[in-house]
C-alpha cells in the first residue's frame, strides 16, 4: 500500500473514532442538561436522574469498558466498534419512545453498553494507525473532539 494511501486510511479512522468519541460526549452530556425537561415530561424525580446518569450509565459504561477493552485487543476492532456504534444508537433512539423511568433506565443502560467500547476500541485502532512519534497528535485529536462534543451537548441541549 503506498505511503499516500496509508496516511488517507490513518487520517480516516483518526476522524472516524474523533467522532465517535464526541457523540460519546455529547450523548453522555446532555442528559444531564435536558433533566428539568425530562424530569417534567416524565414525572420522576431527582433521585431517579440521578440513577439514569449515575448508577445506571456509569456502572454498564465502566463494568463493560473494561471486558470490550479487552476484546479489542483481540479481534477486529472496526467490527467492534460498528456492532457497539450500533447497539448505543438502538439504545438512544429507544430513549425517545421512553414513557416512564423503567424503559429510559434500559435505554441509558444500554447506551452504558455500547459506549463502553468507544475509548477503549478507538484509542487502539487509532494506534493501529499511527506509528509511536504521532500517538500523541492522535491522542490530541481525540481529546479535542471529546471536548468539542461536551461543549456540543450545551448548544443542543440548550
Amino acid at each position: 500500500m503506498s505511503r499516500t494511501r496509508l496516511a488517507h486510511t490513518a487520517g480516516y479512522a483518526l476522524a472516524l473514532v474523533a467522532l465517535t468519541n464526541a457523540i460519546s460526549l455529547l450523548d453522555r452530556n446532555i442528559l444531564a442538561i435536558l433533566a428539568p425537561r425530562i424530569k417534567h415530561d416524565l414525572g420522576i424525580g431527582d433521585a431517579e436522574m440521578g440513577l439514569l446518569y449515575g448508577t445506571v450509565f456509569a456502572l454498564f459504561y465502566a463494568l463493560f469498558s473494561l471486558p470490550l477493552g479487552r476484546l479489542a485487543d483481540g479481534w477486529v476492532r472496526t467490527r467492534l466498534l460498528a456492532i457497539t456504534l450500533g447497539f448505543w444508537s438502538l439504545a438512544t433512539a429507544l430513549a425517545a419512545a421512553a414513557n416512564g423511568f423503567a424503559l429510559l433506565a434500559l435505554s441509558r443502560l444500554g447506551v452504558g453498553l455500547g459506549e463502553g467500547a468507544a475509548q477503549p476500541a478507538g484509542f487502539s485502532l487509532a494506534f493501529d494507525h499511527y506509528a509511536k512519534p504521532r500517538r500523541g497528535f492522535a491522542t490530541g485529536v481525540i481529546a479535542a473532539a471529546i471536548a468539542l462534543g461536551l461543549g456540543g451537548s450545551f448548544v443542543l441541549g440548550g
